[in-house]
């Protein structure tokens, strides 16, 4: 098996099985908006990247997942008033949400991570662009997209396909040598990439595995990039290839991060009780309406509930523009981490985003900063 797709295997299976709420005084609340029951059989929707631009006097956001079961694409309306839903039936069903892009409802990305090509392709799927990624680079999942006057800028994940990761004096060498992060800026036909971010001195000093070596980023602020690694308490913020600021930003709920034994690396029963039981930060997120950051921390679990289902304490660290906390809140196990959406009308969540759940319900929530 080559090695990209070992990377993209492990990231399914660390998304697939990766929240109680004690009372406490915090420096933030979430205020509940609105909320829709989504009528029908139940669903498992993971989020599909997106960035449509709002338009009108009264403007609506689009955010699309894809239900794992039946790949189905949902399309999820935001106004001030309503939210509503709608299939998409004419998406390639073959495509991953994690290889998928929406940058308007007409145009949508598609990344063959076998043959390096993005592919721009209209809603009924008719090809009206293609590029071809240097072989050089390995992306393998979507991360964040910036759309602007003179084209589209992405940030993907970037694993090494000549690296191994399976034995701790190749990891030695990844760390040192692999830049986790691929920036891709489009103008016109013309496909430029740079390979950006470099692993916390802690993973090269190491070499210790965490499952999954992947990072995390966001456009953020004025332009800069935002990477996170899911065993690495700190932030680092880049302006395209510079480091400009790193910063220790820790969940008041993470006390430590254990290694994955070498031993147990084809272990499926190990791999998944210790991504249910490890805790780790599991995305960071940009809000242009709020001028925030939110960085997503899965706590330590250690008890399994009645049905086996996976429920993680999990929380989200509130920042300002300069990587500041200005506060930390935990949201109950019903709500799935992996979705965390900031949207001119609020936060939308879900709850109930599992098989064995009665209804999957969206809910959208208010920032409120106390003073």
């Amino acid at each position: 098996m080559k090695l990209h797709k070992i990377f993209l295997f492990v990231t399914l299976v660390t998304l697939f099985y990766s929240c109680i709420d004690p009372q406490q005084k915090s420096e933030i609340s979430f205020i509940q908006v609105n909320k829709y029951d989504l009528a029908g059989e139940n669903k498992t929707l993971f989020p599909i990247k997106s960035n449509i631009p709002l338009y009108g006097t009264d403007p609506s956001k689009q955010i699309f997942f894809q239900d794992i079961n039946s790949k189905e694409v949902l399309m999820v309306n935001i106004n001030k008033q309503t939210i509503s839903t709608t299939i998409n039936k004419n998406n390639d069903n073959s495509i991953w949400f994690i290889n998928m892009f929406f940058s308007s409802q007409d145009s949508i990305f598609y990344l063959d991570h076998n043959t390096n090509k993005l592919t721009l392709r209209n809603k009924v799927g008719k090809i009206l662009m293609e590029y071809k990624i240097d072989q050089e680079f390995t992306p393998i999942l979507f991360f964040d997209n910036r759309s602007n006057v003179n084209g589209e800028q992405f940030l993907l994940a970037n694993p090494s396909k000549n690296i191994g990761f399976g034995k701790k004096e190749d990891r030695l060498n990844y760390y040192k040598d692999v830049n986790p992060v691929l920036l891709i800026s489009i103008k016109d036909t013309a496909i430029y990439c740079n390979a950006i971010g470099k692993f916390p001195d802690e993973y090269i000093n190491t070499g210790n595995s965490y499952n999954e070596p992947n990072a995390t980023s966001c456009f953020g602020n004025n332009n800069n990039i935002c990477i996170s690694f899911g065993a690495d308490n700190n932030l680092y913020l880049y302006d395209h290839s510079n480091l400009i600021l790193s910063k220790k930003v820790k969940s008041k709920f993470i006390e430590k991060f254990n290694p994955y034994p070498d031993e147990k690396q084809f272990d499926m029963l190990y791999l998944k009780d210790y991504v249910r039981e490890e805790p780790k930060y599991i995305n960071i997120v940009f809000d242009p309406w709020e001028n925030l950051y939110y960085r997503i921390a899965k706590h330590r679990n250690i008890q399994k509930s009645k049905n086996n289902n996976v429920e993680n304490n999990w929380s989200v660290i509130v920042l300002d523009e300069k990587l500041n906390i200005i506060g930390e809140k935990i949201f109950r196990y019903k709500y799935d981490p992996r979705v965390f959406i900031p949207t001119p009308f609020g936060i939308l969540l879900v709850s109930g985003n599992n098989p064995l759940a009665s209804k999957t319900v969206f809910t959208l929530m208010k920032i409120k900063i106390n003073e």
